[in-house]
């Protein structure tokens, strides 16, 4: 089974989990609002919560906001951790195969996720 989602443009990984005086990372109210869109839009699109369990391959195609040098794997982080959160799969760490693809910027920017489910006897 295969799925693709458009999402929002992250918040700079950077910004998603400071640290507190104590020492304590917790997700910034940036981060929350992006976890937030991005639940809604996986609802919107797929209209229900795949909890895919098995093994995944994941592309990003990344349409930055504007053309100022970019980390992609914080792209990479921020996406997946919000779909995480927005129960597409249990955890990031199922992914075998990830790739990110830097395309043209656009004006908001965005991400296209394509997930696709391994086939069980290559996740053995």
């Amino acid at each position: 089974m295969m799925f693709v989602l458009s999402l929002p443009w992250p918040p700079s990984a950077n910004n998603l989990y400071p640290t507190s005086r104590t020492g304590i990372r917790f997700l910034s109210s940036d981060g929350k609002k992006y976890h937030a869109e991005v639940h809604a839009r996986v609802l919107e699109q797929l209209r229900t919560y795949p909890r895919l369990e098995g093994r995944l391959a994941v592309t990003l195609v990344c349409n930055p906001p504007d053309k100022r040098r970019r980390d992609l794997s914080n792209v990479e982080k921020a996406v997946g951790d919000a779909l995480t959160k927005a129960n597409v799969w249990l955890d990031d760490s199922q992914i075998d195969d990830l790739r990110i693809v830097r395309d043209v910027t656009l004006t908001g920017g965005r991400v296209v996720v394509t997930i696709t489910e391994l086939p069980a006897e290559r996740a053995e």
